[in-house]
């Protein structure tokens, strides 16, 4: 099903049911500021026929049933944090859930919380810090656990804990028929329910509306430490980190990256940092001893420390520049290839124009070769666990200008040259190679074929939109 909402549609849209959210309008005044609420920061031009903020699992419910009646597809946004905006999809009636943001349930005993999709990932770990618990979350401030859960969750320490999506004890769905499912887990009768919800991301054809997720102890210790190197230093530096797997029951809980950034007193440098869930600072110095290179840093940080995984993440934010832009793009790269792809976008790093801010690689390394024990059990599947990913941000401070044109040629001469390591780069992410979120591309193989299965099995009509359509 395909939207289509002409003129005298969006006048029946006006007949909506009476629901407790705000049903806000192409014509109304707030319109575009809640169409442009988005993480990113990148401009999208997509228009939503309608956005609705649901108030409560019941609009959710009379939101759907009248979309499927009416032959208007469906968009959800749990918090805006997608870095492609993929919720906005033209004509689609838009469901914000981020209203839904309830913890009404801790249980220190049985370790498990119950959440809304709207919670903010932070605010879920400090509640839980009062007891001495966390949950995976992720990164950054502000992700919402409705799309991250969706999306399969590899949040922190996700070599210790799993991706989040593997937390989740049973949960509650509106369908496209705007029913409500209850799925649990381990449950014969939802296997295939649980599949799709470890990771299908954008396809997801149905709407969590709740979740009960079991929760871990928290860490003794959180703390964080990085070090600056020259930029030519990045190959081996990359290769160094992706061979620290020594004692994997002690790497598991550390989180490594190395990122070329262009800092205002350095220029172009490599950062190395890492991240620590510890129970001891005897454990604290084991792992940086692993980790840390040989070659003397420019400069380091003080180890700072934190509570638990919110204050880490709003770290995080604070991190990027507020009032930029940016366009990026993720590539998959396993270990054995790192000499080659790592020169190569080193090269291309070194070569750039060098105003500050115009990119930026992250380059997250895993610790170990273990795959959470869901994996063959869930939509993200093995493909891309246990493997580098290399995210590259090309940022821009105006738009529509000669900024924003350098930052796409940034991002488009970095894939271009990594295609020459296609064999070794089976996934791939990109706003500007892949808009319509291909599933050859995000689920390889039998993944993709499943997955085209199970969303005709639950939404035979198309509901639901996707960026693809």
């Amino acid at each position: 099903m395909a939207s289509t909402v002409a003129a005298q549609q969006l006048a029946q849209l006006k007949g909506f049911p009476s629901l407790d959210g705000i049903v806000c309008f192409p014509d109304d005044t707030e319109y575009d500021d809640k169409r442009k609420k988005c993480y990113a920061k990148q401009h999208h031009y997509e228009r939503p026929c309608c956005i609705v903020d649901v108030q409560s699992i019941g609009d959710v419910q009379k939101a759907v049933k009248w979309a499927a009646e009416n032959e208007v597809q469906v968009a959800v946004r749990s918090g805006s944090h997608s870095y492609t905006a993929s919720y906005l999809i033209e004509d689609t009636l838009l469901l914000d859930l981020g209203a839904l943001n309830q913890i009404s349930n801790i249980d220190p005993v049985e370790r498990t919380a119950v959440i809304g999709p709207g919670v903010a990932g932070e605010e879920l770990n400090r509640q839980l810090a009062a007891y001495r618990l966390c949950f995976s979350s992720g990164h950054c401030a502000g992700v919402k656990l409705g799309g991250f859960l969706v999306g399969g969750g590899y949040g922190w320490f996700g070599d210790s804990f799993g991706m989040a999506a593997d937390s989740i004890v049973e949960c509650t769905l509106v369908t496209a028929e705007g029913e409500i499912v209850k799925v649990k887990d381990p449950s014969a009768d939802d296997e295939d329910w649980m599949w799709l919800l470890r990771g299908s991301g954008v396809y997801f054809p149905a709407i969590l509306v709740e979740a009960k997720l079991a929760v871990h102890p928290l860490p003794e210790i959180l703390e964080r430490r990085s070090w600056v190197y020259p930029v030519e230093a990045y190959p081996s530096l990359v290769e160094h980190i992706s061979s620290c797997r020594e004692d994997e029951a002690l790497t598991a809980k550390m989180e490594t990256a190395v990122i070329l950034a262009i800092l205002p007193k350095l220029g172009k440098v490599t950062i190395v940092g890492i991240a620590c869930a510890a129970e001891s600072e005897e454990e604290i110095e084991q792992m940086v001893a692993i980790v840390k290179p040989v070659l003397p840093p420019l400069s380091a940080s003080s180890p700072k420390r934190f509570h638990h995984f919110g204050e880490m993440a709003q770290a995080n934010l604070e991190m990027s520049p507020e009032h930029w832009f940016y366009h990026c793009s993720y590539s998959i790269m396993p270990h054995q290839t790192c000499p080659e792809w790592s020169t190569i976008v080193a090269d291309l790093f070194v070569n750039m124009a060098s105003k500050e801010g115009y990119s930026q690689v992250l380059t997250v390394v895993p610790n170990t070769k273990r795959f959470p024990s869901k994996s063959d059990k869930s939509a993200y599947g093995p493909h891309a666990l246990g493997s580098i990913v290399l995210g590259h941000y090309g940022m821009y401070e105006n738009a529509g200008t000669d900024d924003e044109t350098t930052a796409k040629k940034w991002l488009l001469s970095v894939n271009e040259a990594l295609e020459t390591q296609a064999a070794a780069r089976p996934f791939k992410r990109s706003v500007l190679e892949d808009p319509s979120f291909s599933i050859p591309a995000m689920f390889p193989g039998s993944a993709g074929e499943r997955l085209v299965a199970l969303c005709k099995k639950f939404d035979p009509t198309g509901v639901f939109a996707t960026p693809s359509g």
